[in-house]
Formats: structure tokens, C-alpha cells, sequence
């Protein structure tokens, strides 16, 4: 199984223009995460959203409207109850 949390770390030292690279590691992290054979352990149930939202950021910088919505949608299937109740930031 792939290890999500060294995608996490690895995606963060990637260069402008590798973005190739970040989605790949981002979106094995994810299926490693999510793949129900490997349910995951209390501490780390909000790992797949900590993915989801860099999902989020790799394509808003893209451009890729759509993904950006697939991921919103997905991040927000792993929100914690503390999360849902908040109320979002303000953007100005």
C-alpha cells in the first residue's frame, strides 16, 4: 500500500513545474487512504481530506475547474464534525 502521508511530505518539495509529479503522488496517497481493505486508525481520519485539500490547490493553480470541484466534494466527505460547524473563512 502506498504511504500517504510521505506523499505529502514529498509534494512539498516539488518544483514549479512538476505538477505532474505532486498529482501522482497526491492521488496515490488518496487511493491508499480510502481503499476500504485498509481501514484507517482514529488518528488518521482526517488524512484523506489533508490530500483532498492539496487537490484542491494543485488544480485551482492549474486551472482545472472541474477537479477543483471533484475535490471539494471528496475533502468534504472527510470533514470532522468540528470542521462542519465552523463557519467557512471570509474572502475578500
Amino acid at each position: 500500500m502506498h504511504r500517504p502521508k510521505v506523499a505529502l511530505q514529498r509534494t512539498a518539495f516539488i518544483p514549479i513545474g512538476q505538477s505532474g509529479i505532486a498529482e501522482t503522488e497526491l492521488l496515490a496517497g488518496y487511493r491508499g487512504l480510502t481503499d476500504p481493505a485498509y481501514p484507517l486508525p482514529d488518528a488518521a481520519r482526517n488524512r484523506p481530506s489533508k490530500i483532498a485539500e492539496e487537490l484542491v490547490r494543485l488544480y485551482t493553480s492549474l486551472g482545472k475547474p472541474d477537479e477543483v470541484n471533484k475535490w471539494q466534494a471528496e475533502r468534504a466527505k472527510y470533514r470532522s464534525p468540528k470542521e462542519v460547524a465552523q463557519p467557512p473563512p471570509e474572502t475578500k
